[in-house]
C-alpha cells in the first residue's frame, strides 16, 4: 500500500519539483543542502515516525516492527529530502539499504540454517523408518 499510495504520487511530485528547479545551462537540477537545525528536525520526525510505526506494526503482529519502522519512516523521510532536492537524502537512503541488508542477510543465515536442520531431522526420520522396517 505504501508504493501505491505514497511513493508512486512523490514520485511525480518529485519529477515536477525538479523540472522547475533546473539550471537553464546545464539541464541539471540546483541541489540544496539542509541547515543544522533543518536537520536535526528531519532527524526528530524520522524517530517519532519509527516510534509510531514500530508500535503500529507491533500492535498488528508484524515479524520484525523495529527494523520494518526504521527502514519505513527512513524511506519516508529520504522520498520527502529527494523530493526537496537535498543531499541529506543519500545518506538516509544509505541508512535505509544498510538496515534492509543486515535484516535480509539475518533472515537469509536463518533460513540456511533452518533447511540445514529440517533436512537433517527428515534423514533421521527415515533413518529411524527403515530400521522400524526391518
Amino acid at each position: 500500500a505504501l508504493n501505491w499510495l505514497y511513493y508512486l504520487p512523490m514520485m511525480f511530485v518529485g519529477l515536477y519539483t525538479w523540472s522547475r528547479h533546473t539550471e537553464a545551462a546545464t539541464g541539471g537540477v540546483f541541489r540544496k543542502k539542509l541547515t543544522t537545525f533543518q536537520r536535526m528536525r528531519i532527524i526528530g520526525l524520522t524517530g517519532i515516525g519509527w516510534l509510531v510505526l514500530w508500535s503500529l506494526l507491533d500492535y498488528y503482529g508484524g515479524s520484525s516492527p523495529i527494523l520494518d519502522g526504521a527502514t519505513t519512516a527512513l524511506s519516508i523521510a529520504a522520498m520527502i529530502l529527494g523530493v526537496m532536492r537535498c543531499f541529506e537524502q543519500w545518506p538516509a537512503w544509505t541508512a535505509v539499504n544498510t538496515i534492509s541488508l543486515i535484516m535480509w542477510g539475518v533472515f537469509l543465515v536463518c533460513g540456511i540454517i533452518f533447511a540445514i536442520q529440517w533436512l537433517q531431522k527428515s534423514e533421521e526420520e527415515t533413518t529411524k523408518e527403515a530400521e522400524a522396517a526391518q
